[in-house]
């Protein structure tokens, strides 16, 4: 799955790393055009582009600042588009009672938007996710009615499982944390493309 990127600036430039770092085929753009990427394309190997282009690619990193979002988004067909929204709407004083990825599922009409790495610092995320020993954790999130991934169905805060009636007793399984065991996992393809390492 290829992934194009909608800015370029420290977070854009990190998501840029771990795609190429996973074996994704990478595009990336921002406002001044593809002239002023010529450096940025040099080091992180990615092709550089305009945002239309960059918008073709399966899935679609939007990493721009929030008041920005508008204009980096206007114009373009977001039908079939995985869109991996990494904004953050730090004042939260526009958003009249929405969550911001709300705001931008309406801005990109068609897509399947699940809000991704916008929790972790652009050097962190773009550092290596075994330091230390350890694993780092990339939280996912999307709109279980609107947002499918790969066929299966996002559930916020709880990873993807296949799309199903909801049941009595999911309920009763929603108040308490799934035992690992029964913890669904991502989609692969969207796993592999943010995650250089993952299985």
């Amino acid at each position: 799955m290829d992934v194009g990127i909608i800015g370029a600036g420290r977070l854009g430039q990190a998501m840029a790393r771990v795609a190429v770092r996973a074996g994704r085929s990478v595009a990336i753009s921002n406002s001044r055009g593809p002239a002023s990427l010529d450096s940025v394309g040099s080091e992180l190997s990615v092709r550089v582009t305009t945002a239309a282009d960059a918008a073709a690619a399966a899935m679609v990193v939007i990493a721009v600042p929030w008041d920005r979002v508008p204009a980096a988004v206007h114009g373009i067909d977001w039908a079939d588009r995985i869109v991996i929204d990494a904004t953050n709407d730090f004042a939260g004083d526009d958003l009249n009672g929405r969550t911001s990825s709300e705001i931008v599922a309406g801005l990109v009409a068609g897509a399947r938007v699940v809000k991704a790495a916008n929790t972790l610092s652009a050097d962190v995320l773009a550092s290596d996710p075994h330091e230390a020993g350890g694993q780092r954790v990339l939280f996912l999130s999307s709109d279980k009615r609107r947002s499918q991934v790969g066929g299966r169905r996002a559930v916020p805060g709880r990873g993807l499982r296949h799309r199903r009636p909801r049941r009595p007793r999911d309920r009763r399984r929603d108040a308490t944390d799934p035992s690992p065991a029964r913890r669904r996992q991502p989609d692969p393809p969207l796993r592999r493309a943010l995650c250089a390492h993952c299985p």
